[in-house]
């Protein structure tokens, strides 16, 4: 219920939520296109099946329910002196005078009414019908700064609970080193190689920043569930440069040693962030050690 009131459901299973130019685009796609997908998808589930009338309750090719006949015949009781009666042989109840109370007896002027506690309607869920929108940017600061007290309920939640489960599919994450404002789901950070702003100085995020990595604050179990670390960046630098896409040749193998770099491309960075990009790699690979 709680979740039904952050995240729209058409949400669910996307990689990254970010804000371009006033629009919510979710995995690089219009907002509205797969809203109006999730409605298509979600009014033909309701529709009934082909050839089955509406509000059977069993299913399609089954066999209906009935009582089968044993065979066996009402016989008379010897010990009794009554008509005994066998369910499974169809035939109606016999009652006898004996087995009607006063208390089963109508109170005349008083018509029969059904019981007030079974016309009580049950109270609606806070997340059944209504459906959270997500369409500008004062909306989408909003959605972040709920995911952020989202994290921190969780954080005090105890290890045994399946919170991490049930979000690990959302985009809720928020991505503060992106210059838009972006929400990332445990999927996309786990591929997408998500870093914590603790690990690094000031210079090195900007640096980090500039090259297109991703990074958040996360919390605790997060960080143990991503297994974020200072060594993460290792992995995230080459990401951030195939998002970056070519700028340049292959390398081609015409001097000795140059085989292990065939089919990479080279990337050409300015010396002010190539320096204390060659810092950054140095001091993790020692750190490493």
């Amino acid at each position: 219920e709680v979740l039904a009131n952050i995240f729209p459901p058409f949400w669910r299973c996307k990689s990254e939520v970010a804000l371009a130019d006033g629009k919510v685009l979710i995995d690089g796609q219009p907002q509205e296109e797969l809203q109006k997908t999730y409605a298509q998808m979600k009014e033909q589930s309701a529709k009934p099946m082909k050839g089955y009338p509406k509000g059977a309750k069993s299913c399609p090719g089954s066999r209906p329910s009935q009582k089968v006949a044993t065979g066996r015949k009402n016989k008379p009781s010897k010990k009794f002196g009554k008509q005994t009666l066998d369910f499974d042989s169809g035939q109606e109840d016999v009652y006898s005078d004996d087995d009607w109370t006063e208390s089963e007896e109508a109170q005349p002027g008083k018509p029969d009414t059904p019981d007030k506690s079974d016309t009580k309607t049950r109270p609606t869920q806070p997340g059944a019908s209504f459906c959270v929108k997500v369409s500008n940017a004062t909306e989408m600061n909003v959605t972040v700064h709920r995911c952020e007290l989202l994290w921190k309920f969780v954080e005090g939640l105890p290890d045994k609970s399946n919170a991490m489960q049930q979000l690990q599919d959302l985009p809720c994450i928020p991505v503060l080193s992106s210059a838009q404002v972006r929400l990332m789901s445990c999927q996309g950070a786990h591929r997408q190689h998500l870093l914590s702003l603790e690990d690094y100085t000031a210079e090195e995020v900007k640096l980090l920043s500039c090259l297109g990595c991703f990074l958040a604050r996360p919390t605790k179990k997060l960080r143990t569930f991503l297994g974020i670390e200072r060594a993460s960046a290792l992995n995230a630098l080459p990401k951030a440069v195939e998002r970056m896409g070519p700028s340049g040749n292959s390398v081609t193998p015409n001097m000795p040693g140059m085989r292990m770099f065939l089919g990479m491309k080279d990337l050409r960075l300015d010396i002010e962030r190539a320096r204390p990009l060659q810092r950054l790699v140095v001091s993790i690979l020692r750190s490493a050690k």
